[in-house]
């Protein structure tokens, strides 16, 4: 087998890996149609490319080294998927519902099944047209089924531990969501309760709303009798004003300065008959005396 064909092989490998990758990470998982096949069609060319360039290839060693790839690439497309289907459980865990989430773990299960077997099924049609061009020498065949054995007692091995972590993870899932639908259910009694109450609230307001309506009513008659009185007030007052202007103005008019000086010289003159009337009683108290 010429250098040129085994890089020619490992580039195909490479390319065939970064495909399958990227179709089983990036295409949408709810896609039951060709998407769902493609990885087990990309193990299916690789094996055909495998086949046809180890047809005249007379290293046996290198043979068996590249007609193996093919089931290795197929597990690898199985290890992917799952863990694909572990992170997008994990990532979309709170996105995404019951039927989405089991949609989502048949897809990767039904992915990572066919690849294994596909990898597997490919590999032994690509080996017994290679052992037909090219027969296994004395010894070859019994190292072939030992490692034939192997390669199942891995395969069966793998597919326990996976399903029995599929199965603990979703006992898991399920207990969570048990819990969710709890918080969820009380949840949904506590907004039962705050709607009971803020319809009660209401119901108070609209009363509470009544009755000051009422009262601001009874406030507006008032408010307008007082209104009628303060004007009544105010003509009142105003003519109380007008009145006393007139009065003053009156007041103004009159010779108080005269009176005064009348009135001042009244007191004078009362003052000098007291005096008068003083002198004149005691002269006659005086002659009574010597009267008597």
């Amino acid at each position: 087998m010429v250098r040129q064909q085994k890089t020619f092989l490992n580039v195909v490998f490479a390319v065939a890996v970064l495909a399958g990758s990227g179709i089983i990470g990036f295409a949408d998982h709810a896609v039951f149609g060709p998407v769902f096949f493609i990885p087990t069609a990309v193990v299916a060319l690789y094996a055909l490319i495998v086949a046809g360039t180890l047809t005249e290839c007379d290293e046996y060693a290198a043979g068996e080294h590249y007609l193996d790839s093919i089931y290795f690439l197929g597990f690898l497309f199985t290890l992917i998927a799952l863990a694909v289907m572990f992170y997008r459980l994990q990532a979309g865990m709170f996105g995404l519902g019951e039927s989405e989430q089991i949609g989502l773990v048949f897809h990767h299960v039904g992915v990572s099944v066919t690849t294994s077997i596909a990898g597997v099924l490919f590999r032994n049609m690509a080996r017994g047209g290679y052992l037909r061009d090219h027969p296994e020498r004395e010894g070859e065949l019994e190292r072939s089924y030992g490692l034939l054995k192997k390669i199942a007692d891995e395969f069966s091995s793998s597919y326990s531990e996976t399903f029995e972590t599929l199965r603990v993870f979703l006992d898991e899932r399920s207990e969570y969501t048990g819990e969710l639908v709890a918080a969820e259910k009380q949840y949904i009694d506590s907004i039962r309760r705050c709607a009971t109450a803020a319809k009660r609230f209401e119901t108070r307001l609209s009363g509470a709303e009544s009755t000051i309506g009422d009262r601001s009513a009874e406030y507006g008659l008032a408010l307008e009798r007082n209104t009628d009185s303060l004007v009544r007030f105010n003509e009142l007052t105003a003519q109380f004003a007008l009145s006393a202007g007139r009065v003053s103005s009156e007041a103004e008019r009159l010779p108080l300065r005269e009176v005064n000086d009348e009135l001042a010289s009244f007191g004078t003159g009362v003052a000098e008959l007291n005096t008068v009337l003083e002198s004149l009683i005691s002269i006659l108290d005086h002659k009574v005396e010597k009267v008597t």
